[in-house]
């Protein structure tokens, strides 16, 4: 991987509550919440006999693998037992958590992030924000946000989670932000967490456990606004995709991460940058990186944020793209670097347009 280059000097730039409350109102309009459910625990009619029973075979698989590998790395015995589903208390406290607890790592160091995701888990929510369309006037919408919502499914040594076996496993689904804005203004008895809102399906376009990156792909005419009424009503607002910057922020610079945690829309958090591009050593021993994450990351100080900013865009002072959230680590922010990033998009072809130099 190429050594970070500083960007030549610039001009500070200084987040005003007025200027950031800019970035977040322009951002927001990209913004999604992103939901995956596995399909054998999806309570909707299964497509064809036997789909379900299939779905939790290679899900069960596959986390068996996964903890089998963890078992035998804790203990050294290579004696493991099937991790068993959790329970209902268990499935309550795995929904909350995206991006892990300060207070968590501060016992913890070497641990990094994790979500903390078991087997069994049913739903498991994430920030997305639309990166690229597959033309410039094409009708599908690519999101992206971080793949450490199947992060029960992959492991050090083992990255081996393609975007044809997730779509297998999991239902995936997106909400976007004028959907809960119109939820929110329409007369209903209920309070606001308990209206029907409708996830629009998503499938993958992309995925890197390695880096923590993952693409949705949506068809943005049937992006959906409102259900309830017949027939379901798409949503005709603009989901513009963030730019992405040119060049990485400056130490010190100030930035603003967007995110959608459950039942939050329009939230975000801004900070300062530490540092642009800390190799994952750095932040967590390797001997304790035990998702086998290789990206760098930039470090942001004062970044406060709640579970669910897991995959928020990180931007800067003119609503450019720096980083994708990954989570907390010693009370600091850890964001995946722009390097990064851009080498991720530029694998695997997602991008359709890049900003001028």
């Amino acid at each position: 991987m190429a050594q970070y280059q500083p960007a030549p000097r610039r001009a500070p730039h200084s987040l005003s509550n007025d200027s950031a409350n800019y970035v977040a109102m322009k951002g927001a309009e990209s913004i999604f919440l992103v939901e995956a459910i596995p399909w054998h625990l999806d309570d909707g009619r299964e497509p064809t006999p036997g789909f379900k029973r299939d779905c939790k075979n290679m899900y069960n698989e596959l986390a068996d693998q996964v903890q089998l590998q963890t078992e035998e790395a804790k203990d050294g015995t290579g004696s493991s037992k099937r991790p068993r589903e959790a329970s209902s208390s268990q499935s309550k406290n795995k929904q909350k958590g995206i991006s892990i607890r300060a207070d968590e790592t501060s016992k913890n160091k070497q641990k990094g992030v994790s979500m903390g995701i078991t087997a069994g888990t049913k739903e498991r929510y994430s920030t997305g924000f639309a990166i690229a369309r597959d033309s410039p006037s094409g009708e599908r919408l690519r999101i992206l946000t971080c793949a450490h919502i199947f992060e029960d499914l992959y492991k050090k040594g083992m990255h081996t989670l393609t975007k044809e076996n997730i779509e297998k496993m999991f239902k995936i689904s997106v909400i976007c932000v004028h959907q809960q804005r119109e939820v929110l203004a329409r007369d209903s008895p209920l309070p606001p967490s308990r209206r029907l809102k409708q996830p629009t399906l998503a499938t993958v376009f992309a995925v890197d456990t390695e880096k923590d990156l993952l693409v949705l792909e949506i068809n943005i005419g049937y992006l959906c606004l409102f259900s309830g009424t017949q027939p379901t009503e798409y949503c005709m607002f603009d989901n513009p995709p963030i730019c992405v910057a040119p060049r990485p922020p400056q130490i010190r610079e100030e930035v603003v991460l967007l995110g959608w945690p459950p039942q939050r829309s329009e939230s975000s958090s801004s900070g300062n940058v530490s540092f642009p591009n800390r190799t994952y050593d750095m932040v967590c021993d390797l001997e304790f990186n035990m998702k086998g994450y290789t990206m760098t990351l930039m470090e942001i100080d004062k970044l406060l944020c709640a579970h669910g900013y897991s995959g928020g865009p990180v931007l800067n002072t003119v609503v450019q793209l720096v980083g994708t959230y990954h989570g907390i680590i010693e009370k600091k922010g850890y964001s995946v670097s722009l390097e990064d990033i851009n080498q991720f998009l530029t694998q695997f072809g997602v991008m359709t347009h890049w900003p001028d130099e």
